[in-house]
């Protein structure tokens, strides 16, 4: 049986994101409006389930992601049905790298170390550039310092690594405290 509460919860969220999602699975996937509510009402039914289900009594993501990476999964799910894209393939001519950083960690929600990793995440996507781009460059999509260097246009692969080191100083303090409000470390 579903509280009061948690009725509440999913009637807001259900209006607060509707429109955002649309608007996002339209724009960012080529999805037609059609298409793009059903999926937000498939999410949305997968985001009541966990919530009768107990899955999201505390979040360590702000909701909207935790909705947006469920979305993301059921866009995936829908090109997938469509043949537009193999059981096994990389989709990330469909998903932008955004995307496929929340569905990793959406993925794997219940791991405690895919937790940490999605406040580090949270923390990194908050920060402006090029912290942000080199964080997300190395950490996520495992790029050298030669190609950071050379898709920021530094001139060498020193230069990369020594903005990565500042850029870790710096964000080093704000995850730990994140983490340790989390009671993730």
């Amino acid at each position: 049986m579903l509280s009061k509460e948690h009725e509440k919860i999913i009637t807001e969220t259900y209006d607060k994101y509707r429109k955002q999602f649309i608007c996002f699975a339209e724009r960012n996937h080529a999805l037609s409006k059609e298409d793009s509510e059903d999926i937000y009402q498939d999410t949305m039914i997968a985001f009541h389930q966990n919530v009768i289900n107990g899955k999201i009594d505390i979040l360590t993501v702000p909701l909207q992601s935790y909705v947006f990476a469920i979305g993301i999964n059921k866009i995936r799910d829908h090109y997938r049905k469509k043949g537009k894209i193999a059981e096994t393939s990389d989709y990330s001519e469909i998903l932008s790298s955004d995307d496929e950083i929340y569905l990793y960690f959406y993925e794997k929600e219940e791991d405690a170390v895919s937790k940490r990793n999605m406040v580090i995440y949270n923390t990194v996507s908050q920060m402006e550039n090029p912290c942000k781009k080199i964080l997300s460059l190395v950490y996520w999509h495992k790029k050298s310092m030669k190609e950071i260097a050379e898709q920021m246009n530094y001139s060498s692969p020193d230069v990369a690594k020594s903005q990565k080191s500042r850029c870790m100083r710096k964000i080093e303090t704000v995850i730990t405290q994140k983490l340790k409000e989390a009671e993730l470390i």
